[in-house]
C-alpha cells in the first residue's frame, strides 16, 4: 500500500515536471525529480513515464541561427607571391 502511495506521489511530480519542461526525456527528468530530493533510479523514472505513456517532445534542428549569409571580404592586402 506505501509503495502505491510514493509511486503515485512521483507520477505526479514527473507530470508537473513534464508540464513545465515538455522537451525532457527521462534522464533529465531524473535529475530534476534529484533535485526535488526523490533518491530514484532512472529505470525506475522510465517505466513510470511509459505507464502513464509520456514521451518528450523532439525540437526542431536549426540548419543556421541566422538569416543573413556569411560575408566574405575582398582581400584588400592583395599579398600575391
Amino acid at each position: 500500500m506505501e509503495r502505491k502511495q510514493n509511486e503515485q506521489l512521483l507520477k505526479e511530480h514527473i507530470m508537473a515536471i513534464h508540464h513545465s519542461h515538455p522537451f525532457y526525456g527521462y534522464p533529465r527528468v531524473t535529475i530534476a525529480l534529484k533535485k526535488e530530493g526523490f533518491h530514484i533510479n532512472h529505470k525506475r523514472v522510465c517505466r513510470l513515464m511509459k505507464e502513464m505513456n509520456i514521451q518528450s517532445i523532439i525540437r526542431k534542428k536549426r540548419r543556421y541561427f541566422g538569416r543573413q549569409a556569411s560575408v566574405v571580404h575582398p582581400n584588400r592586402l592583395n599579398l600575391g607571391i
